[in-house]
């Protein structure tokens, strides 16, 4: 049994986008139909997550790709979806390429390749459905008596309770091998919980969603070398906690088991996990379905209108180097936003480290660092919970340099002002102490300094020859969070 600590999962998630898997999804596309009617998409490897706001075909998506490999030991029966056409997908396994389709608008019409075998997540569609039939059997006593029980063992009980955030002393659960209208087979669950017994005809939804999810994630498990796993919204029903739960247990499906995912999700503590470039945007212009790669981690989360969750608290020296720092992600990284962040000026080196020591949250899932200024690479601040900015020299020097290099006609153009002016200014800051000189220039320019530092930082990162100590800052800021 796999550790359930959240270093274990972040292993899986690393694993996840770099492990190799026994066969790879290259390809989707729709011919006909209402909805995905000319869609074409090139897929990565491993995890696919496809994001966008509601109606604009993420779940025809998803359950036209499951239609392709469904077949009679999936969970669910291929959907039906009225108006589309024919989708198909292209397949590379064991050195091989082949295809698999399915024409939505002759039922029946199919080409499946039974190397691959679908299995689908829904929560949204399914829960109410198992329900209901489940419920609407008059004679479900004798029908589940015909199956037999399996007990969950300590490590699946330990699972269950990670999942659910509660402490079950005995899972028994019967698979009624019958077809229930969409579904091939359905889990029943009898539980015992702080001295409680219950069975999923009692169980809310969210914690049937949980059930329902570890069933499916064990039949992924015993066909792992052949199973796709579908996720539709797993975020439904789920408070965030579990939200992010469910997200890891996804992750270990794909690094630990290798098993291919594709998902949907409307839910920014799920899209935290997920590196931006296995992330596709679908968007609608007209009746035109579109796609698209995220341009960086923000892009999927924008797509959605939502805020980026936080990674971490920056504790730099000061207000200058928190504008640099902003700059350096916003323009430099394509695995942050500038809002993944809080920041937090310290007044100098030593508040640095006193902000850090005071709030070490390094071994929890959120992060303080302290990001000191390029000079003091030599101190004793070194290793874990802490980064440097680029260079050798403070910011203030590292600018001021800059400005002086590129002259008073770059500078105008920068800051949208004229050269006689800005050569003027750089004049009268001449001789000014290194902490005032950018505040004279920009007195001089009738700019304030806030956004005079801004404009000179965001050049700074922009520039072609300082594209190395921005890679090597950002490389090290992404190791220190990860």
């Amino acid at each position: 049994m796999s550790s359930l600590r959240h270093s274990s999962f972040q292993d899986s998630w690393r694993s996840a986008y770099k492990r190799d898997y026994a066969f790879r999804i290259e390809r989707f596309k729709s011919t006909g139909g209402n909805v995905l009617s000319g869609i074409d998409i090139d897929l990565k490897k491993g995890i696919n997550v496809f994001v966008g706001k509601n109606g604009v075909g993420k779940s025809s998506l998803l359950k036209s790709l499951y239609a392709c490999v469904v077949s009679d030991e999936s969970n669910k029966k291929a959907p039906s979806l009225k108006g589309e056409g024919e989708v198909s997908i292209s397949v590379f396994k064991g050195g091989d390429n082949f295809s698999s389709s399915h024409d939505f608008s002759r039922p029946g019409s199919f080409s499946h390749d039974a190397s691959v075998i679908g299995f689908i997540f829904d929560p949204s569609d399914s829960l109410s459905g198992v329900k209901n039939s489940l419920g609407g059997q008059d004679n479900f006593d004798e029908l589940k008596s015909g199956y037999d029980d399996y007990e969950f063992d300590r490590d699946e009980l330990d699972t269950m309770n990670y999942l659910t955030n509660s402490n079950y002393s005995r899972v028994s659960m019967t698979v009624i091998e019958e077809e229930f209208g969409e579904f091939n087979r359905i889990p029943f669950f009898e539980v015992e919980r702080e001295g409680v017994a219950y069975s999923s005809f009692g169980m809310g939804l969210g914690e049937m969603s949980l059930f329902y999810f570890y069933w499916i994630y064990k039949l992924v498990e015993s066909y792992k070398k052949r199973a796709v796993l579908f996720v539709e919204e797993p975020e439904t029903f789920l408070p965030p906690s579990a939200q992010c739960k469910i997200a890891n247990m996804i992750g270990r499906a794909a690094g630990e088991l290798g098993v291919p995912v594709f998902l949907s999700t409307h839910s920014e503590h799920v899209l935290k996990f997920i590196k931006r470039d296995c992330v596709t945007i679908v968007s609608r212009l007209g009746r035109e379905v579109m796609a698209r790669r995220a341009n960086n981690d923000f892009d999927s989360i924008k797509a959605l209108g939502l805020q980026s969750p936080k990674k971490a608290v920056l504790c730099s020296e000061d207000e200058l180097a928190s504008s640099f720092l902003k700059s350096l992600i916003k323009i430099g990284s394509d695995s942050y936003s500038e809002d993944s962040f809080y920041y937090h000026p310290c007044g100098g080196e030593s508040n640095v480290q006193e902000v850090v020591s005071r709030l070490d949250f390094r071994h929890s899932e959120f992060e303080v660092l302290g990001v000191l200024d390029g000079d003091c690479r030599g101190s004793s601040l070194k290793g874990e919970g802490y980064v440097f900015l680029p260079g050798e020299s403070p910011p203030e020097v590292m600018l001021i340099d800059y400005m002086k290099k590129v002259g008073h006609e770059r500078l105008a153009g920068f800051l949208n002002s004229d050269a006689v002016t800005c050569a003027e200014a750089l004049e009268h800051a001449k001789g000014e102490d290194l902490h005032e000189y950018i505040s004279v220039f920009a007195k001089a320019v009738a700019m304030g300094k806030p956004l005079v530092t801004e404009i000179l930082c965001n050049q700074w990162v922009k520039d072609s020859e300082n594209s190395g100590p921005v890679s090597d800052f950002l490389s090290n800021l992404d190791s220190a969070i990860s």
